[in-house]
């Protein structure tokens, strides 16, 4: 019984091949075996130059010597059964098909080239033909499962199902693509891609099984054969045969017989081959095999020829070697400079082209604890994304940087006390640094330490800071981090002014410091002008990097994502033509990469800005102009987001086209169509949001617009119960977004605004002391961010808290304040309009703060003691109207699309003559 087991447990390192190599191969063997054990590996040597062939009969042998009877095993006699049935196929019919030729043979039978023959059109496909014998329920089981799977998957990159039945004799078949190519490895060879176009390709293969992982299906057999590219260059993933739904039931769709499992040694993962549990884990593994291949001309193992046992020690509990150590190991058959020369290259740049990053991110598929690997595939393609624009992975060898990311994800409340000390140690360490640099006799000592201060500047600015980038109350400790980093980084990049990816490093540095200091999209501290800052700072450095490389898609991505960052600071400072104009030359850039992502990064990218173009043009008063941007960048934004369900930054996104939508409908007046949009399309988005992330401030900064712009439309209807429930709502969610982090300039902003619109509510339902209160509060926060931060819309916000609580007075019949605060409003808005004068909603705001202060001389004339009085009050009213009149005709001339009724300001006005 257990020489039975393992007989079956070696059938698992038998390679598959097809029909005429598996007879070449048993005529070596037959031969071998005729001669003495001593005599048989020489024999092989000079029987033939296939050193692949040679090798799969040397492991045969080794079989044979460890256990005589493996030849008379029964699944091994299976196995040849089913081989000689398949030749018997070619000229078969199967339904509408004919079998031209065997193109393949595996465990679960042989693969054909066939054509339609019924007349109905012609088509070349591949058809898989389930094989006869002692095994046939079990492959035809997992036949119908592979249809199954193949059937829910629709990608580029994935072989299409065409077809599928049982021919006349009761054999299952497949009829799927053909796909004309050759495996990715001897495609790279043959075309002599370069390390380079090499990755590209291969994060196209990312692409694809990312998009089987999202659809619940597990490959388990990936390997350079199962994937083809086609002369043209496009990848096609193949042969869904052993792959595993997440989560199905085992004892429904068994893919193991009598422990025998399907897979293939070389690519498998150690779980695979201990027989645990198989996740997506598992693919990155097997495609970390792949891409060290690709990359090295190396398998990270060596296991042909060895037996079992050996296999499973190697694999499971043997380190191995970094792929830039192995460049310049002769392969099998290989010479490194075969090596180097198939990839355009020598060794020794081969070599150090893989050192750092490429060996760090290969390593970490490679882990053996699958929780250690990347933890999907996304991650896995966007580091090498990051590698190709030479930008810092995020994978991180298992030194200090790694070691201090796993203790902030364990001690999120201590972090700020671990992250000072850090910096002590940083700081004392580029002393060090530059002590040694200047130092003629220590020039190597210098280099290896101004290689450990950039490390560390990076483990500060992106394993740290990333690791704190959604925790409630980091924002000051986050500022602290990127600001040091920021600052060794500007000390190396004077040091070193040639290199391409520490300049890369720094502008991604300038960018997270703005991003901290004032970016209104992102928790942060309120110095609007300081972002502005720093996002000039990171597009002048990529304008740098992209001008020496015009034609890296890389460079053209990051460019544009610095101008998208400076376009939203410009738009809220009050400069909104300049952030329309930045924003179009961001998409100006992306446009030529549209359909050349394989990760729908750059679809992401161009969404999100088409968004922000359209709310700049809603602020200028283009509104059909703008839904003409609004409206596609929601289709493929919601489109991302069915396809990613669980990224936050996508959901963001799609939120803010709704938003600007809103918005766009609010300004002309159409409060139902505006209702129509957050109750129908981004209600289902919110609640995803309040169950998800209940506690990240950006999603509850987003659920807190929410309820402010829905409570803005019910007021605007009418429904004013309705209006003040929803308001009231906001302001929940505002106060807990500023108890998690009372740092956040935007919390803060939300909080005095979800005072303010419940302040205006309260007025219109006649309750003034609860308006006023609500109104103070709102007031006094505003007042204390303007002080803070002084920028454009931070003084337009506080000017309109003024002009409420001037119409609440009003109401009330006191007017000496009410005229306080409109006059305050109007100073506050006319110094925030010279600022910008092209800004029409803040005009807009100006000319209605004028309306109030007109509308309170008039009253103040009808309660006048005296004649004089009454006429000064009077001439000041119809003053305030003129002025307001003027105004909004300049701003009707300008085209601004919001319903301004001016007939009815001149009829005011002359009423009062």
């Amino acid at each position: 019984m257990v020489n039975s087991a393992r007989r079956r447990r070696r059938l698992l390192f038998l390679s598959p091949m097809d029909t005429e190599r598996w007879h070449q191969a048993k005529g070596l063997l037959d031969e071998a075996l005729a001669l003495p054990p001593e005599r048989r590996q020489a024999f092989l040597a000079a029987a033939t130059p296939d050193e692949a062939l040679r090798s799969e009969v040397a492991s045969l042998l080794v079989h044979y010597e460890d256990d005589p009877t493996f030849l008379e095993d029964p699944i091994r006699t299976e196995v040849l059964q089913a081989v000689a049935e398949a030749e018997d196929r070619a000229g078969a019919r199967l339904g509408p098909y004919r079998l031209v030729r065997e193109i393949g043979h595996g465990g679960m039978g042989a693969v054909y080239l066939a054509e339609r023959v019924d007349g109905q059109f012609e088509h070349r496909v591949a058809v898989k033909v389930v094989a006869a014998g002692g095994i046939r329920e079990d492959l035809r089981h997992r036949l119908r499962h592979e249809r199954q799977i193949l059937a829910s998957l629709q990608h580029p990159h994935i072989a299409r199902l065409l077809d599928g039945g049982v021919s006349d004799e009761g054999v299952p078949y497949l009829v799927m693509e053909y796909v004309e190519g050759v495996p990715i490895d001897v495609y790279c060879d043959r075309k002599r891609l370069t390390t380079t176009e090499r990755l590209r390709l291969f994060r196209t293969v990312c692409a694809a099984v990312q998009e089987a992982h999202q659809n619940l299906i597990i490959h388990r057999d990936l390997k350079p054969s199962n994937i083809l590219v086609t002369d043209e260059g496009r990848v096609k993933l193949l042969d869904f045969g052993i792959a595993k739904l997440l989560g199905e039931d085992p004892a429904v769709t068994p893919l193991t017989r009598t422990g025998a499992q399907a897979l293939t040694p070389e690519y498998a993962s150690p779980e695979q081959l201990r027989g645990g549990p198989v996740t997506t884990a598992s693919d990155v593994y097997s495609l970390g095999v792949i891409l060290y291949e690709l990359l090295t001309g190396h398998r990270p193992y060596q296991v042909r020829g060895r037996s079992p046992a050996e296999v499973e020690r190697i694999i499971c509990e043997t380190a191995p070697a970094r792929p830039s150590s192995v460049i310049l190991q002769p392969a099998v058959a290989v010479t490194p400079a075969r090596i180097g020369a198939a990839r355009r290259t020598t060794p020794q740049r081969l070599r150090r082209r893989l050192q750092g990053d490429l060996d760090t991110v290969v390593m970490k598929a490679l882990r053996k604890e699958p929780e250690r690997r990347y933890r999907s595939i996304e991650p896995f393609s966007e580091d090498l994304r990051r590698h190709l624009a030479r930008l810092p992975v995020q994978a991180r060898p298992d030194t200090l940087g790694y070691r201090l990311s796993r203790f902030v994800r364990r001690h999120a409340v201590g972090v700020a006390a671990t992250v000072l000390v850090l910096l002590s140690l940083v700081g004392g360490i580029i002393g060090t640094a530059y002590q040694a640099r200047v130092a003629a006799a220590a020039r190597d000592r210098a280099e290896a330490r101004f290689n450990d201060v950039r490390a560390l500047a990076n483990t500060l600015l992106f394993d740290l800071h990333d690791a704190l980038h959604d925790l409630p109350g980091a924002t000051p400790t986050r500022r602290l981090l990127v600001a040091n980093a920021l600052t060794y980084l500007d000390i190396l990049s004077r040091e070193n002014r040639d290199d391409p990816a520490l300049q890369a490093e720094l502008a991604e540095a300038y960018q997270r410091v703005g991003e901290i200091l004032g970016d209104p999209h992102r928790p942060n501290l309120g110095d609007m002008d300081g972002a502005a800052e720093h996002y000039r700072q990171t597009v002048a450095l990529r304008e740098a990097l992209w001008r020496q490389h015009p034609e890296d898609p890389a460079r053209r991505a990051e460019l544009a994502e610095a101008y998208g960052r400076l376009a939203v600071v410009r738009s809220w400072s009050g400069d909104n033509d300049r952030a329309i104009a930045l924003t179009r030359q961001a998409l100006d850039l992306l446009a030529p990469l549209r359909g050349t992502d394989p990760d729908d990064r750059l679809l992401a990218h161009m969404g999100r800005l088409r968004s922000e173009l359209g709310w700049w043009l809603v602020w200028a008063g283009r509104l059909d102009e703008a839904r003409g941007h609004l409206r596609p960048a929601e289709a493929d934004l919601a489109a991302l987001a069915r396809r990613h369900p669980d990224d936050l930054d996508l959901l963001i996104d799609l939120f803010r086209t709704y938003n600007y939508q809103v918005d766009g409908f609010a300004f002309q007046g159409h409060a139902d169509s505006a209702l129509a949009v957050l109750t129908d399309r981004a209600a289902p988005l919110i609640r995803r949001l309040e169950t998800r992330y209940p506690f990240n401030p950006r999603a509850r900064g987003v659920i807190t617009t929410f309820y402010s712009k829905r409570g803005n439309q019910y007021e605007s209807l009418g429904r004013l119960a309705a209006a003040l429930r929803d308001k009231q709502a906001a302001l929940g969610h505002a106060e807990r977004l500023v108890t998690l982090d009372s740092t956040n300039w935007n919390g803060h902003q939300g909080l005095a605004m979800a005072y303010e619109s419940r302040g205006r509510i309260q007025q219109k339902m006649g309750h003034s002391d609860e308006a006023a209160a609500s109104l103070q509060r709102a007031m006094a926060i505003k007042e204390r961010l303007y002080r803070q931060d002084g920028n454009g819309e931070a003084g337009n916000t506080l000017a309109n808290t003024y002009r409420h609580l001037c119409t609440l007075y009003l109401g009330a019949g006191r007017l000496d304040v009410a005229l306080a605060r409109c006059r305050q409003g109007v100073t506050l808005q006319e110094a925030v309009v010279r600022a910008n004068p092209a800004d029409a909603v803040w005009q807009d705001n100006l000319g209605v703060l004028m309306v109030a202060t007109a509308q309170v001389y008039r009253a103040l004339a009808r309660t006048a003691a005296t004649g004089p009085d009454r006429g000064a009050y009077r001439a000041q009213a119809r003053d305030w109207f003129d002025k307001s009149i003027a105004l909004f005709h300049v701003l009707k001339a300008r085209g601004v699309g919001w319903p301004i009724d001016v007939d009815t300001l001149v009829a005011a006005r002359d009423a009062l003559r």
